[in-house]
């Protein structure tokens, strides 16, 4: 149960990144307009705080709109971090434009230009940001701490560091540790691409 409890929630949130962080990243690295950098530069911000500078607000919010103890609690404040649309910015910056100007001429519009066109050139750094956020989603400690009570809804991640296992903590050790390994074997190719193009750009 914990498992599966695990699964869902970075299944979970990996899909709302994916639906805010590829439009944002597309906005910020193509469509750049007036104010856009200062909105971004409040997106690094944003990305700079740890939890514990936010918890607070993230805990009223929550609270105000019900969803404490459930798994949106979770699911919506990491599905919107600003990672995500970080690093998929500075990879579309490294376009060519002339790429995206030619569909243009051809009749795309913005929505098939970014699925059928952007989406694929920039593979690698999506594969990459699947990677990362699937790993440190699946070691969250501390958000199921503060925002989840019922032990039906915990991870492995949070049972696994409050020790109460027993004898059968080094069996849940291996299960908890197989996931990561399986995907950084599975997308160890496109993630080492994908932060080598980001940081060259």
């Amino acid at each position: 149960v914990l498992f599966w409890n695990s699964m869902k929630l970075v299944a979970c949130i990996l899909a709302g990144q994916l639906l805010a962080a590829v439009p944002a990243a597309w906005g910020f690295g193509v469509y750049e307009g007036r104010g856009s950098r200062i909105l971004f530069a409040f997106y690094v911000v944003l990305m700079l705080l740890p939890f514990q500078a936010t918890v607070v607000a993230q805990y009223l919010t929550l609270r105000a709109l019900g969803l404490l103890d459930t798994p949106a609690a979770i699911i919506l404040p990491c599905a919107f971090g600003a990672f995500g649309a970080f690093l998929l910015t500075q990879f579309m910056r490294g376009l060519d434009g002339e790429i995206l100007e030619a569909a243009r001429l051809d009749g795309a519009g913005c929505g098939r230009i970014l699925l059928h066109i952007v989406c694929p050139l920039c593979k690698p750094a999506i594969l990459s940001l699947v990677t990362l956020q699937a790993i440190s989603c699946w070691s969250m400690v501390d958000q199921p701490v503060v925002f989840l009570r019922s032990e039906a809804l915990l991870p492995l991640s949070q049972r696994l560091s409050g020790q109460t296992f027993g004898a059968s903590a080094f069996a849940a050790g291996i299960l908890y540790a197989v996931v990561p390994m399986l995907l950084y074997l599975c997308c160890q190719k496109a993630l080492e691409e994908g932060i080598s193009l980001t940081s060259i750009k």
